[in-house]
């Protein structure tokens, strides 16, 4: 599933839509009806597109649809009873989908469906994965230097690299060359092997800064 490619955010709520509409039997046109009921400027055309995942709707445009989408429900003689969570609930039949939450990652589905539960969630291995960036020129280098070490440096490399690299105006493949100079692996791989199996989050937080200092400091010497 790590390499499966993610869907778009509205996409996903999108066609969860237009699969409970259907399964209903509402009509395109029956719910923009109930949607221009609430103040969308909708017509089948545009709930063609919503469910396509080409508007990207805002947050209100969500929520609306799903008030919109329980009107329709109910005049059919259906139950209504949708909520945010069932659009952003994975497809029975094709399993478990990683979504794209932001530029940076991509989160499964299941994950979604706790948010909007209201349930406690955390960003657990698995549940999540960092989007790469389109490669800089030093990423690129090391590709074309042939660095292989460096090169699976930066494949090892998650978020935290991600944002580390934004914090100290650089990018990852530089991250990737210091830390191979210093540590032989990744900033979080080296963070977890000095903290230990048993560290908490303050200890970790501690042995970050000291590792980021280090980063800091190969960067100010130019000797990388």
């Amino acid at each position: 599933m790590s390499n499966q490619p993610s869907e778009s955010l509205a996409l996903a709520v999108g066609q969860n839509c237009s699969r409970i509409r259907s399964d209903a039997g509402v009509t395109q046109d029956g719910l923009a009806k109930c949607a221009r009921g609430i103040g969308l400027r909708w017509t089948a055309s545009a709930v063609g597109d919503f469910e396509a995942g080409r508007s990207a709707p805002t947050f209100a445009t969500v929520l609306a649809a799903t008030l919109a989408l329980n009107m329709a429900l109910q005049e059919s003689g259906q139950p209504g009873g949708t909520t945010l969570a069932d659009l952003v609930a994975p497809d029975v039949a094709a399993g478990e989908r990683f979504v794209a939450l932001t530029d940076s990652i991509d989160v499964l589905d299941t994950l979604l469906v706790q948010v909007c539960q209201g349930q406690e969630f955390r960003l657990h291995e698995g549940k999540w994965r960092p989007k790469l960036q389109p490669l800089g020129w030093r990423e690129t280098q090391a590709m074309l230097d042939g660095l292989g070490d460096v090169r699976e440096i930066l494949e090892r490399s998650g978020l935290t690299e991600h944002r580390l690299a934004q914090r100290l105006g650089t990018d990852r493949a530089h991250i990737a060359k210091l830390s191979l100079r210093l540590w032989q692996r990744t900033f979080s791989d080296e963070r977890d092997r000095r903290a230990g199996a048993d560290a908490n989050q303050q200890k970790k937080g501690r042995i970050s800064r000291e590792l980021r200092a280090e980063l800091e400091r190969a960067l100010t010497d130019g000797n990388d």
